[in-house]
């Protein structure tokens, strides 16, 4: 066996938990194949393991231990130039968010069945604030310390779950009842109130500043029970945690400031499940050349997909969604193309292109075409500000109110089939949108139900 030691440090080959380092010389393009060739399943009592393959035609394959481990691992092969990640078609465990901060040309490959799985979040609901402090102190007295995790990130939600989060930060020690808390950021109160929720901060895969990157064929499983998700009286859907993947870019929304433009792109999802979250499935912010295929989306708390902050060039094909608060939202992004999606039981929305930032260079060009919706309240909703788009060719059956909603101006909304709208199929509301050829029909009209509907 040659040696080999540029990515971990060892002596031939060492031995590591009882199990030996494997390594063969391959070509990394040779690897790219990796789903045509499936290896003999391990007995489920031996770990899962973790394959590397690095450019230089090293492989190197370790037992999979816990997702700090993981980050390890992909630390270094950042830094040796990337490569790839293969696993088995086991399951995963995810005790925290794996962090890709900077990282470029790593690609995660799985085989059917593999499964990367989220803790289980025993502390929902029941951890709480209390006894009322100022967020300044840096102290938070909580009613059950055991279910505290010194080291863990986490969000402070107000016990009527209004707004976003008060607040996100790092526990670093607990003290009795008592928890000190450090790098605190988007704080939105200046008192933890008695009965705010603590939420963990976790979510699959975090992303910064990252790019040329992909995910193949892997199972993202929440571990949450979605019929279980009441904080309070209210059903809690998260924005930023629990969450599968996340990638990020700095942004520029102020007004005044000028847009800034994504700095990494080529990131490619394909044939992944993203099940049993209480957040979003998929989210970029300030990120170009993106590509969604042939995911699979179940049970999501928030948005099954969402292209956010800038973003430009996002391709979305071939989809399935099946029960989420929204589909798809496409937020201040421009260039972005939805075909051939299937999204059934949207509580809200199916597509929803929304308009925050108001600057002319977003939400222009989307191409939402071929896809088909039904069951939810609204099928496509066009806001203000949110220009040249088309949405033609769609399949829209069985809204509680209505088939297309459009704000925006200068739309085309051409050849959609929309069928059993409890109130109207299309409602406009903006100014010189083209509306024509569509099919609309309701199998119980009524004198409150009309085809289309012209609000100035």
């Amino acid at each position: 066996m040659k040696k080999m030691s540029s990515f971990i440090n060892m002596k031939s080959a060492t031995r590591i938990t009882g199990l030996f380092f494997v390594l063969v010389l391959v070509s990394f393009q040779d690897s790219q194949h990796v789903a045509a060739h499936d290896a003999t399943v391990r007995p489920p009592h031996l770990p899962p393991m973790v394959t590397i393959r690095l450019l230089s035609g090293q492989v190197t394959t370790i037992p999979y231990e816990n997702t700090k481990k993981l980050q390890d691992i992909v630390n270094k092969l950042n830094r040796l130039g990337g490569g790839l990640l293969e696993f088995e078609p086991r399951v995963y465990e995810f005790d925290r968010v794996l962090r890709l901060w900077d990282v470029h040309n790593v690609h995660f490959q799985g085989k059917p069945g593999t499964t990367f799985r989220m803790r289980k979040l025993d502390e929902f609901g029941i951890l709480k604030i209390s006894q009322e402090t100022l967020i300044a102190s840096k102290r938070l007295i909580v009613n059950r310390p055991d279910l505290v995790r010194p080291g863990t990130r986490y969000q402070l939600l107000r016990p009527n779950l209004k707004g976003i989060r008060m607040m996100e930060f790092d526990i670093a020690t607990i003290d009795g009842n008592v928890a000190t808390i450090a790098n605190a950021t988007n704080i939105s109160s200046k008192e933890a109130m008695v009965g705010a929720f603590l939420m963990p901060h976790i979510n699959f895969i975090g992303g910064w500043r990252c790019g040329d990157m992909s995910f193949d064929r892997i199972i993202f499983d929440g571990n949450f029970d979605m019929n279980n998700r009441k904080l309070g009286e209210k059903n809690y859907w998260a924005h930023t945690t629990h969450c599968g993947i996340l990638l990020r870019n700095g942004y520029t929304s102020r007004p005044g400031r000028p847009v800034k433009r994504p700095s990494s792109s080529n990131v490619r999802i394909t044939n992944c499940t993203f099940k049993n979250l209480l957040g979003r499935g998929t989210t970029f912010y300030n990120m170009a050349n993106v590509t969604v295929r042939g995911c699979h989306f179940e049970d999501m708390g928030a948005e099954a997909i969402e292209i956010d902050h800038l973003s430009s060039f996002a391709v979305i094909s071939g989809c399935t969604i099946r029960r989420a608060k929204f589909g798809m939202r496409l937020n201040d992004c421009t260039d972005v193309t939805v075909t051939g999606c299937v999204m059934q039981d949207c509580e809200e929305v199916g597509v929803f292109i929304t308009d925050v930032v108001r600057d002319p260079s977003c939400n222009r060009r989307m191409s939402v075409t071929g896809n088909t919706i039904y069951r939810g309240r609204r099928g496509i909703v066009i806001d203000p500000g949110a220009e040249e788009n088309i949405i033609a060719n769609n399949t829209i059956t069985d809204m509680t109110w209505c088939g297309i909603y459009c704000e925006g101006n200068r739309n085309v909304i051409q050849g959609n089939s929309i069928r059993k709208t409890k109130q109207v199929g299309v409602i406009d509301k903006g100014q010189g949108n083209l509306i024509v050829n569509n099919l609309i029909l309701n199998s119980k009209p009524s004198k409150k139900w009309s085809r289309i509907k012209k609000n100035d």
